[in-house]
């Protein structure tokens, strides 16, 4: 993935979508990610990265642990089987995150957390910024949570934006998703320099991606001409063209992305 420009324009699409109405509900959590250190382990790179990742799996686990423990009718115990949790979320959290960034390095130092027998661990303290509602549907996915029968059926695609080469364009596909095709939400997932991911929650039994593009592409201003690419149930691709007007505050010459 491409840095500088791209992730600043990710990290503020993030903080704006926190803001919306239409947006997922992400959770802000600091945890400390901890792992041993043992004479047969190289590179104190390699134990900062286990950290980092440890980190991410508790803050995932502990929003994972909340829903359990919200649950109707949900017993004492509910929630406390990090065993089964692991296996439900898998291995990669980075899927159940939007961003994530270490705090404190505090390297390596006596033990204090990890099992007994070990002398030293790397620490790091990392801020986790967790989409919840990912990690609902997980758990929904995998039986251990009940669909709320007032949320509907629902239906989540990837939307693949090729040709875009500005932050403005991805916003203008979003705003044309929220506010005139009506999705329930248009979240992004990655972005790089020429394509944009925006994962999209389709709301009703009358939707579908075949619909959601027909959609796109008949209901754009002037400004943002959409060309479906592909469709199938879980990811859809469109070409965008973005010109915006002079007074949007990006002007660019006729043609541009």
């Amino acid at each position: 993935m491409r840095v500088g420009f791209w992730v600043i324009a990710l990290v503020t699409v993030v903080l704006v979508l926190a803001a919306g109405p239409a947006a997922a509900e992400i959770r802000r959590i600091e945890e400390i990610g901890t792992v041993p250190i043992r004479s047969a382990d190289k590179g104190s790179a390699n134990a900062r990265d286990a950290a980092l990742q440890a980190a991410l799996r508790e803050a995932v686990r502990r929003v994972a642990q909340s829903f359990l423990m919200d649950a109707e009718n949900a017993g004492p115990e509910s929630g406390n089987d990090t065993d089964e949790l692991e296996k439900v979320l898998g291995k990669r959290m980075v899927p159940y995150t939007t961003r994530f960034r270490v705090l404190e390095d505090r390297g390596e130092r006596p033990a204090m957390f990890v099992e007994k027998g070990v002398k030293t661990e790397y620490v790091v303290v990392v801020e986790v910024f967790v989409d919840a509602d990912r990690v609902e549907q997980r758990l929904i996915d995998a039986g251990l949570l009940a669909r709320d029968p007032l949320d509907g059926e629902v239906t989540r695609i990837d939307l693949e934006l090729q040709g875009v080469k500005a932050y403005g364009a991805v916003m203008a596909v979003r705003e044309l998703l929220t506010e005139r095709v009506g999705v329930r939400s248009a979240v992004p997932r990655s972005f790089e320099r020429g394509t944009a991911v925006l994962e999209v929650e389709l709301a009703g039994a009358d939707r579908d991606p075949v619909q959601l593009t027909e959609q796109l592409a008949a209901l754009g201003p002037p400004e943002l001409l959409i060309r479906v690419l592909s469709v199938d149930a879980m990811r859809a691709v469109v070409d965008v063209t973005w010109r915006p007007a002079a007074n949007d505050g990006e002007s660019r010459p006729a043609g541009s992305r």
